[in-house]
């Protein structure tokens, strides 16, 4: 799709039943705590970043990388079972909105301190 604008992503999450990240490398998979932001389950590939995020089995599912064969069956059976599906992206929203609700505020005080 390119680049979207921030309400058009947010759109399309929604839309979406299972957000999929297949990175080789991600320091903080972004996209991941986004997704479940939106209350949608992930499948990612077991980066650093996806480790920091994705609880395996509560808020979406961690494969190893390269293993294509792993990511399709956790698609699949996302796809296959939507209360399950459901369950993880309420877990994820939960989760996203308990680690990382603040950190908003957080990052304008810290910048606040140091201005002044």
């Amino acid at each position: 799709l390119g680049q979207v604008s921030t309400d058009d992503l947010i759109n399309i999450y929604h839309q979406s039943d299972v957000v999929v990240l297949s990175s080789t490398s991600e320091s903080f998979g972004k996209v991941l705590a986004e997704a479940n932001a939106c209350g949608k389950p992930v499948v990612s590939t077991a980066t650093t970043g996806a480790k920091e995020i994705i609880q395996d089995g509560y808020n979406g599912y961690l494969v190893p990388i390269g293993d294509f064969e792993a990511l399709a069956d956790k698609i699949i059976y996302l796809i296959n079972n939507s209360d399950k599906a459901k369950e993880m992206g309420e877990n994820g929203w939960r989760l996203v909105r308990d680690r990382f609700g603040d950190n908003t505020q957080k990052i304008i005080d810290f910048w606040k301190e140091i201005v002044s």
